[in-house]
C-alpha cells in the first residue's frame, strides 16, 4: 500500500514544484512544505509511512535540483541507530576537502491522542528553506561543498538520544569532520513569537568570529530583523540547569563552527495547530532569501578565511539582542499583560549583567509559547 502512496508524493511533489498542482497561492509558493504538512502524511514520525513519504517527496526534490547522493550512500538514505533514516545530498564545490553543512530535521511527532500533528513550523519549513537554498546553490556551486543534510528523529522520544539523526552522522559522517568548516542548522523558522514579529534570531556564531563576521555582514532584506546573539541566553535556564535545544549540539560537542538560525516556540509549538496556514510566508520568503545570501557567502569563501574554532564571548552583542527582543515585544502589544515585568526587563537589561538578559528572553519565549502559565513566566 505504502509503495504506491509513495510513487503518488513523488508525482505531487514534481507537479508542485513546477506551481501547477494547488490552487491555493501559498502553497504554490511553498509546495513542499505544504505537503509535508499536509494531513497526508500523518504528522511524519519516524519509522512511518508518512516519514517515508516525506523521505521521499525530499529525495524527488533533490534529484529535480540536482543535488548529488551523498559518497557512500544508497539513494540519499542514512539509517540511523532507531527507526530514523537522514536524507544526505551534497553540491560539490570546485575545491577538495571542503565543506559547509546545511541543515534540519524533517521529521514530527505523528498522530497524538488522535489529532494530527502537521509541524510545519516544526519543522516543514526549515526543510522548503534549506531546499530552495540548496536548489539555487545547485545552479551555480561554490568553492566548498555544500552538504544539504536533512536529518530524522529529532523529535522526543528520541532528542537529546543517541538515535538522534544529526548525532548519528556526527558521528558517521561521510566525510572527515575536520573539514567541515561550518554548520547551519534551523528549526523553528516558519512563524514568530507573536504575529508579524519581523525577528529571526541567530544563536551560535560566536563559536567562530569569522562566522560571527559573516553573519553579520550578510544583507538582511527589508522588514526582516535578524539578531544576533549567544546561545547561553536561551540555553542557561534562570529556572535552573542547562538545555540544548537542536540539532547543533552535536557539531558543537565536536568543534565545528555553527549558527542555529530560529524564531523561536510559538503558541503552535507541538499543538495540533502547527498548520501550513499558521505560518508567515511572507516572513519565510524573507529569511531564506538572507539565508542564502550567508550560504552563497560561505561555500565562496577563500580557504585563508575559513571559519575556524574559536569561541568568544560578545556582551554587547547580547546586551543588543535582548534589548531588542523587550522593545519588540512591548510594541507589538502582544503581551500588554506583561507590560509592567517587561518594562522592567529593559531597565535591567541597560545594566549588562548576563542574568537579567536571560531572564528577559527567557521571559518573552515564555509568554509566546504559552506552555506554561502566565504567572510563571512573570516570575523568572
Amino acid at each position: 500500500m505504502w509503495r504506491a502512496a509513495l510513487l503518488l508524493a513523488i508525482g505531487l511533489c514534481g507537479a508542485c514544484a513546477k506551481g501547477k498542482a494547488r490552487p491555493d497561492d501559498g502553497e504554490e509558493r511553498w509546495p513542499l512544505v505544504a505537503y509535508l504538512a499536509s494531513d497526508a502524511l500523518a504528522g511524519r514520525e519516524p519509522g512511518s509511512e508518512g516519514s517515508q513519504l516525506a523521505r521521499a517527496a525530499i529525495i524527488a526534490e533533490m534529484k529535480r535540483c540536482g543535488i548529488a547522493a551523498a559518497p557512500g550512500l544508497a539513494e540519499y538514505e542514512q539509517a540511523t541507530r532507531g527507526p530514523g533514516v537522514n536524507v544526505i545530498g551534497q553540491v560539490p564545490g570546485t575545491e577538495a576537502a571542503r565543506y559547509v553543512v546545511l541543515s534540519a530535521h524533517y521529521d514530527h511527532l505523528g498522530v497524538v491522542d488522535g489529532e494530527i500533528m502537521n509541524g510545519a513550523d516544526d519543522n516543514a519549513a526549515a526543510v522548503g528553506s534549506v531546499m530552495r537554498v540548496a536548489c539555487e546553490l545547485a545552479r551555480r556551486p561554490g568553492r566548498a561543498t555544500l552538504i544539504v543534510a536533512l536529518w530524522d528523529s529529532e523529535e522526543p522520544p528520541y532528542f537529546l538520544t543517541e538515535r538522534m539523526g544529526s548525532r548519528y552522522w556526527v558521528e558517521h559522517p561521510h566525510v572527515p569532520l575536520s573539514e567541515v568548516e561550518a554548520a547551519i542548522v534551523l528549526d523553528l523558522v516558519g512563524g514568530g513569537l507573536w504575529p508579524d514579529s519581523p525577528v529571526h534570531v541567530a544563536l551560535g556564531a560566536e563559536s567562530s568570529p569569522e562566522l560571527a563576521a559573516l553573519i553579520h555582514q550578510a544583507p538582511v532584506p527589508e522588514g526582516l530583523t535578524v539578531a544576533q546573539a549567544g546561545l547561553h541566553l536561551v540555553e542557561e535556564l534562570v529556572t535552573g540547569g542547562h538545555q540544548p535545544w537542536s540539532d547543533y549540539h552535536f557539531f558543537r560537542q565536536r568543534r565545528v563552527p555553527f549558527v542555529f538560525l530560529s524564531n523561536g516556540q510559538t503558541a503552535h509549538y507541538h499543538r495540533p495547530s502547527d498548520d501550513f496556514a499558521t505560518l508567515d510566508l511572507d516572513k519565510l520568503d524573507r529569511q531564506t532569501r538572507w539565508l542564502g545570501e550567508v550560504v552563497r557567502r560561505l561555500v565562496d569563501l577563500p580557504a585563508h578565511t575559513r571559519p575556524r574554532w574559536a569561541p568568544f564571548e560578545r556582551p554587547e552583542v547580547d546586551r543588543r539582542a535582548a534589548a531588542a527582543l523587550v522593545e519588540a515585544a512591548l510594541a507589538s502589544g502582544a503581551f500588554w499583560d506583561a507590560g509592567e515585568a517587561l518594562r522592567a526587563d529593559g531597565e535591567r537589561i541597560a545594566g549588562g549583567e548576563v542574568k537579567a538578559l536571560r531572564a528577559a528572553v527567557q521571559r518573552v519565549q515564555c509568554l509566546a509559547a504559552q506552555l506554561y502559565p502566565k504567572s510563571l513566566c512573570l516570575r523568572l
